[in-house]
């Protein structure tokens, strides 16, 4: 799918350029980017997991990639859950703010 240019997520250089020197982002998968939701983090250890192909639905994907980006999802959540011992995860994909494949986790 051909990433539009009014899309946030396609444009945006903490998930689109490689490297980890950015502060807000902690880590890089094959086809995602993981990031610091926001900079308040007034729930901490929010994480958005986002895809860096432009896709806005989980059925627009291959069945392999669609099972990578789950994974990379698990990944992060696992790091979370490790980092902060919070009492419950939960994972979300909305795209109502921005019509881009992500996770909130």
């Amino acid at each position: 799918m051909n990433a539009p240019e009014d899309c946030r997520f396609c444009q945006d250089p903490i998930i689109q350029q490689s490297g980890l020197d950015h502060p807000r982002k902690v880590a890089e998968f094959e086809l995602s980017t993981a990031f610091l939701g926001d900079t308040t983090q007034y729930f901490r250890g929010f994480v958005i997991v986002a895809l860096r192909q432009h896709a806005t639905e989980l059925f627009q994907l291959d069945q392999t990639t669609r099972q990578m980006f789950m994974e990379d999802a698990n990944q992060i959540a696992a790091a979370v859950e490790k980092t902060f011992q919070p009492l419950k995860i939960n994972y979300c994909i909305l795209g109502n703010n921005v019509a881009h494949l992500h996770w909130h986790i």
